[in-house]
């Protein structure tokens, strides 16, 4: 699959309306330099490594990423896919990602804005081969919010999409935040199987 390819199954307003986003602003490069982790240890590189498809680790062939944003709300969506060269590379990558989730309880690294933190946690209903879902209290610039993840294996390729929001305890919005994050990524899942022909 190419990145032409990758970007026509990848979500869009459509899918969840009030949602903007610019294609032009898809990033289409693969991830070949490592997180520098300032803090975290190697539980915690491991599962950031698996977490952006380092090309490096996982020979990713092809990757797009694309952010959708309710500006007025604080929301956002990250939608994006790696390609790898094997399904075994797929089940590699996110087999690390959850050995790497059980170890790390919160990790320090630098981006181009400032430190990055993150305190991930697995969410069990989503732990099993082939399907890894946590969710992450991130503060950049002493601000903290919500991010919620799933990763699927589909065929030689993973999809991953990420609910961002305001940092709550509220169990009403975070069973919201589930279903949408269930019902997103199975969409995304379905135009992968579909565009490799998997049943």
């Amino acid at each position: 699959m190419t990145t032409d390819q990758i970007s026509k199954l990848l979500l869009t307003d459509k899918d969840d309306p009030g949602y903007t986003y610019d294609p032009a602003r898809d990033d289409k490069s693969v991830k070949d330099t490592p997180e520098v982790l300032t803090a975290g240890g190697s539980d915690c590189q491991t599962f950031v490594d698996a977490e952006e498809a380092l090309s490096t680790k996982y020979g990713t062939v092809a990757q797009v990423d694309r952010a959708l944003s309710k500006v007025a709300e604080g929301h956002g969506i990250h939608s994006s896919v790696a390609v790898l060269p094997t399904e075994e590379k797929g089940l590699t990558m996110l087999a690390d990602l959850a050995a790497g989730l059980k170890g790390c309880k919160s990790l320090t690294l630098t981006q181009s804005d400032g430190p990055v933190t993150m305190a991930p946690s697995a969410i069990p209903a989503m732990m099993r081969e082939g399907e890894v879902g946590f969710i992450s209290y991130v503060t950049i610039n002493g601000n903290t919010i919500l991010m919620a993840f799933e990763l699927d294996h589909v065929g030689k390729a993973v999809s991953e999409v990420v609910l961002i929001g305001p940092t709550t305890n509220d169990e009403k919005k975070l069973e919201q935040m589930g279903s949408t994050l269930g019902r997103l990524s199975d969409i995304q899942v379905e135009r992968l199987k579909a565009a490799q022909g998997i049943n």
